[in-house]
């Protein structure tokens, strides 16, 4: 997978970093991104490297509400011609089911979750590659964002019933209620919010269904072959779900309006396979779980679907060589504090 986002996801960046006392091009200098970035928006750098720099921005400021700072500061026009588009869609549910249909063309390293049961909706950010960095900053800006980009399609008129995230709660969670307007699950399953379905029939002012229909032609126009989009669809599906419910490669092709040995032929042509798929997905979602959230190994191996702890371990040592408590220890910033200060270095 691509690991790749546009520069305008570093909108506001200079100013929110200017005015806390901070370089922001001596930040980007340390993390080897050019100072030249932000003056070409519609650019692509790797979004490992926009995790690390929110991580140490973070840091050096002494700024542990960085990325909901950031996130609220930012506006729909950092997607470009995306933005234009859900603008321009007749209802909030159009504008969100397009934004995740176009999502990849402003950010390949993560996806929108979007679906609908009985009276709620639920809405996801998902980070699809695999770090051994926090993503708490990346992911509090994403929420924070999002919700933010709620409020002007609405004009204010949405109410959340529960906000959620999957780190850790922070020793400053009251911040997370003044950002997002309620306290948010932590530890939770996925980052996103759940609200009613009554708002997807708000109409999205000043929307020019014209305009849409161009924008609409060219961003499809542009759209990667369907062939190529299966296993980032199969993916995607298997990161929205894993926690809810055992998936199946029997589900998905169903679901793709596929037989069974035609989805496992398609995937086969592009080099991968339902199982790997499914591997990919436990495997970045444990590394996030073991770095940002406290949950118990217990309790993150049945949050990936394994049968018990031995098979999440002897997955995990497989794919990483290392434990998953060993990897606990090695990467989560809170086990690194605690042995700062139990060894004194």
């Amino acid at each position: 997978m691509l690991d790749l986002v546009k520069a305008t996801s570093l909108n506001k960046f200079d100013s929110v970093v200017k005015e806390f006392g901070g370089d922001h091009q001596e930040l980007m200098r340390q993390v080897n991104l050019p100072s030249n970035l932000l003056d070409t928006p519609e650019i692509y750098f790797q979004y490992a490297d926009f995790i690390t720099l929110l991580n140490l921005t973070a840091s050096k400021l002494s700024k542990k509400d960085l990325g909901l700072y950031l996130g609220s500061k930012q506006g729909i026009e950092i997607f470009g011609s995306v933005g234009y588009l859900i603008k321009n869609c007749e209802t909030v549910g159009e504008a969100l089911l397009n934004l995740k249909r176009f999502f990849h063309i402003h950010h390949t390293s993560a996806d929108i979750g979007f679906s609908v049961a009985g009276s709620e909706v639920k809405l996801s950010f998902n980070i699809n590659i695999k770090t051994n960095e926090s993503i708490l900053q990346a992911t509090d800006l994403a929420i924070s964002f999002g919700l933010n980009m709620l409020m002007t399609l609405t004009s204010s008129k949405i109410r959340y019933d529960s906000i959620h995230l999957q780190h850790a709660e922070p020793d400053n969670k009251e911040d997370y209620r003044r950002y997002l307007g309620i306290m948010p699950t932590f530890n939770s399953t996925f980052n996103g919010a759940v609200f009613n379905v009554k708002v997807l029939d708000i109409p999205i002012d000043k929307a020019d269904p014209k305009l849409f229909d161009i924008l609409s032609a060219q961003l499809t126009s542009s759209a990667t072959g369907y062939i190529d989009e299966i296993p980032q669809f199969v993916e995607n599906f298997v990161r929205q779900n894993i926690a809810s419910t055992s998936i199946s490669i029997e589900e998905i092709a169903s679901v793709m309006a596929l037989s069974v040995r035609n989805l496992q032929r398609y995937l086969k042509e592009q080099n991968t396979s339902f199982r790997q798929i499914v591997d990919t997905v436990r495997n970045k979602l444990a590394c996030q779980y073991l770095i940002d959230s406290t949950l118990s190994l217990t309790h993150i191996s049945d949050v990936l679907g394994f049968s018990n702890y031995s098979e999440f371990s002897r997955s995990f040592k497989r794919w990483n060589k290392i434990s998953p408590k060993e990897y606990r220890v090695q990467y989560s910033p809170r086990k690194r504090f605690s042995r700062s200060l139990k060894y004194g270095n």
